[in-house]
Order: structure tokens, then sequence, then C-alpha cells
């Protein structure tokens, strides 16, 4: 090796071993993370698909009753709802607890919806999904326990991994 890049060497190894890492503050990636887990409800039931898309990257997976998938596979059930005109309305997250170990983050959480529509192919699908048999029905509420895993890419918390499943009915009437 030349002597200059000897010199490089040694200079690349002396600012590295200056430099100070970045400053970890517990706090703010927790609310950071927390806040990342609480709008994704948010854009799904607003069906804002430029929220969603920067929640989510081409490698998120989702287990939605079933195998997991890559999430645009369940963002399609959200597109067909948009389509038949389904109002969604999401309370808050409950029960939420959450993690951070440097750039990845995990959480769970018990999450309570309620599904309305006035179309024959919105209540049409309910009683597909749900199994419900009165073609009147328009409006179905429902309880999720869901998990997530986050990773934080060029500052920003996006899922890498989700997971939801619906409660049955005895125990979504539980608080």
């Amino acid at each position: 090796m030349s002597r200059i890049a000897h010199i490089v060497v040694l200079l690349a190894l002396t600012a590295a071993a200056c430099t100070t890492p970045a400053p970890v503050d517990p706090a703010a990636d927790r609310s950071a993370v927390e806040a990342a887990l609480t709008k994704w409800p948010v854009v799904l039931e607003r069906y804002d698909w430029d929220g969603i898309a920067s929640l989510i990257d081409s490698s998120t997976m989702w287990i939605e009753e079933g195998p997991a998938v890559p999430v645009v596979n369940v963002l399609d059930i959200f597109r067909t709802l948009d389509s038949a005109q389904v109002a969604i309305d999401y309370g808050e997250l409950r029960d939420l607890q959450l993690g951070v170990q440097g750039d990845i983050a995990w959480g769970y959480w018990l999450l309570d919806g309620t599904f309305t529509t006035d179309t024959d192919v919105g209540r049409a699908w309910f009683r597909a999904y749900t199994g419900t048999t009165d073609p009147e029905q328009r409006e179905w509420r429902f309880r999720w326990v869901e998990s997530a895993v986050l990773r934080r890419t060029n500052g920003e918390w996006r899922f890498v991994f989700g997971h939801t499943s619906r409660l049955p009915e005895a125990v979504q009437g539980t608080e």
C-alpha cells in the first residue's frame, strides 16, 4: 500500500474513532413508534393510500386470519371496502404495550372497529365475511388483537410485520 493510502486509512480510522454516535433518546423513540402505531388505523379508516404507503414498504408482511402475506394483499380488502362505500370507525388503540431496541420496535394492542355501509355490495361482503344472514344489516362491530414489528429506516418507523386476529364475540364484549 502506498504512503498516501496509509495516511487516508489512518485519517479515516481517526475520524471514526472521534465521531460521537448519535444520542439515544428512548422517550423520543417510544413516542415516535407510538405515533406510527396509532397512525395505522387512522390511515386505514380514511383509505389514505399515501398515509398507508408512508408506514410500509415493499417487503412488509401481514398475518390476517391466515398465513403471512405481503401487506398489499391485505390492503386489497380495504380497496374493496372503499369501493363498496364502507365507512370505518376505529377506536383508540387500547392496552398498548411497546418496546424499542435500537432501530427495531414492537407493539401489541386491542382495537375496536365499526363498519357501516348502505350499499348492497358492502352488505354482501360483510355477510360473507361474518356469516350473518340479515340482508338489511348495515353495521358490524369487531374487536381485534394486533401486533407489529417496526424498523427505523432513514429516521422513519415503518411496519416490517403485522398481525391481526379478530376476537370471538364472547371476548369482544369483555372490557
